[in-house]
């Protein structure tokens, strides 16, 4: 799958929500992403009992701004109490997806076992 990084101007902010209530518990503003795609949110606190998504707010380019369901969040342990040293969590990557597929695109997903598209694909499966 052909991947094409969104180098500047995504916007993502960080939420937590209390995992019983849940209220909200923690709320960034939204950041911009730098040149090489990267973004740091600084939080003070422990929200062990939350669970803490940063979210895909906006992307800069109109031919790829659709938040796909896989990509569209990344959940981040925001606790001291998790068994990870240090004080710093990284997210799993975001990504929007493209209006207009790539020729092949869908040929390369099904073989890849993501898609059960084969009546779809008519030419593309050849």
């Amino acid at each position: 799958m052909e991947q094409h990084p969104i180098k500047t101007s995504a916007t993502v902010k960080l939420e937590c929500k209390n995992r019983t209530t849940e209220k909200i518990t923690f709320q960034s503003p939204e950041i911009t992403t730098d040149k090489a795609g990267s973004y740091k949110i600084e939080v003070i606190g422990d929200y062990e009992d939350s669970d803490c998504d940063v979210n895909l707010v906006k992307s800069p380019r109109a031919d790829c701004n659709d938040p796909t369901e896989a990509w569209r969040k990344a959940r981040v342990e925001l606790t001291a109490l998790d068994g990870v040293t240090g004080q710093f969590r990284f997210a799993n990557n975001l990504g929007f997806k493209k209006k207009e597929a790539l020729p092949g695109c869908k040929k390369v997903l099904t073989d890849m076992g993501y898609y059960e598209l084969k009546d779809e694909l008519g030419s593309e499966a050849a």
